[in-house]
């Protein structure tokens, strides 16, 4: 089997495929003198795996199976060295499981946001009258002893505008918005004119 050479863990996995990276023993600590090497990677989902011993490297290859079965998010990883009682951190840090776009279902990787703001609108929609039906004018009603209130017009159209806010921020993170140039006048060339 050929392999991309890596010899570290990547910053980014996608789930639903195969990663390979391979470690180089050092003199202090070689498979042959019964060392092992074993990844541990936590944060939503868990997963431990040895490292396989190849003359003086460990070597590990997490299988689509494997990756498919991880939670997208953020995670923890280590590298622990092993033998019998003893145990070293070797190496640790932090990586990103991104979901598999090629399993991916339609609305499937649509973030909460983005669900609300499309139902949100769903039910201006439906109260404005847009898409067939008549304009919905009562906002409350009784039956008995059983009363139901609609939320306020007023406040769909306030939360909507604030997730469009939020749902833009997500795509553009980092960024407030659009730069706006600001000039005032110099001090000496006066307010009047």
């Amino acid at each position: 089997m050929t392999h991309l050479s890596a010899t570290q863990i990547p910053d980014q996995v996608v789930a639903g495929t195969q990663v390979y990276w391979k470690r180089q023993a050092s003199s202090e600590f070689l498979p042959a003198d019964g060392w092992g090497l074993t990844l541990f990677l936590a944060g939503q989902s868990y997963l431990s795996k040895a490292f396989t011993a190849v003359s003086n490297y460990f070597e590990i290859t997490l299988t689509a199976a494997e990756t498919a079965a991880i939670a997208k998010g953020p995670y923890l990883w280590e590298e622990r060295l092993i033998k019998g009682s003893e145990k070293y951190r070797f190496s640790f840090g932090s990586i990103e499981v991104l979901p598999d776009l090629g399993a991916a279902t339609a609305g499937s990787l649509e973030s909460r946001t983005a669900k609300m703001l499309r139902a949100i609108r769903a039910a201006i929609d439906i109260r404005m009258g847009i898409g067939g039906a008549g304009i919905d004018l009562v906002d409350a009603y009784s039956i008995g002893t059983r009363s139901f209130t609609k939320v306020p017009l007023e406040d769909l159209m306030s939360l909507e505008s604030k997730l469009a806010m939020q749902l833009k921020r997500e795509a553009n993170p980092g960024k407030w918005g659009p730069t706006i140039e600001i000039r005032f006048p110099s001090i000496s060339s006066g307010f009047g004119g």
